[in-house]
């Protein structure tokens, strides 16, 4: 049986909208994005022929060389445009997770689109999203 690629090489690039394959493995890196109240679209990909089955994990945004000082970060994940996870971080407060996981399976041939905002405005503080996951029946 022939795999399918899904992304655009098989080498770490540093963040990018795509996803990227290592044999049957697959990964997504949003790369850092800062604190804001703006929606952003750090995750825009296309699946081929095969499922899907992984994990994002979002990273709540936090000041470099200051990582009590944070902002609470939320991801909206969506399947051809319909909401099917929103997952919260939170860099403030020693109480709540900094990173959260959410395991998905992705249907073939599917836009996968990742939105993420903040409830603060704060260039220095940081967040990003990353995707891993393993590719069945491409």
């Amino acid at each position: 049986m022939a795999k399918t690629r899904i992304g655009t090489n098989s080498q770490f690039t540093g963040g990018q909208l795509s996803f990227s394959t290592i044999g049957s493995h697959i990964y997504g890196f949003s790369g850092s994005f800062e604190s804001s109240t703006t929606v952003a679209t750090v995750i825009n990909a296309n699946t081929g022929k095969g499922y899907i089955v992984g994990e994002f994990q979002l990273n709540a945004c936090v000041a470099t060389g200051s990582p009590n000082v944070g902002a609470i970060t939320g991801a909206d994940i969506k399947f051809n445009g319909v909401l099917v996870a929103r997952i919260k971080a939170d860099g403030q407060a020693e109480t709540t997770p900094a990173s959260e996981t959410q395991k998905v399976v992705i249907p073939p041939y599917t836009n996968i689109q990742v939105d993420v905002d903040s409830d603060q405005n704060q260039a220095a503080r940081l967040g990003s999203i990353t995707f891993v996951g393993r590719v069945y029946d491409a």
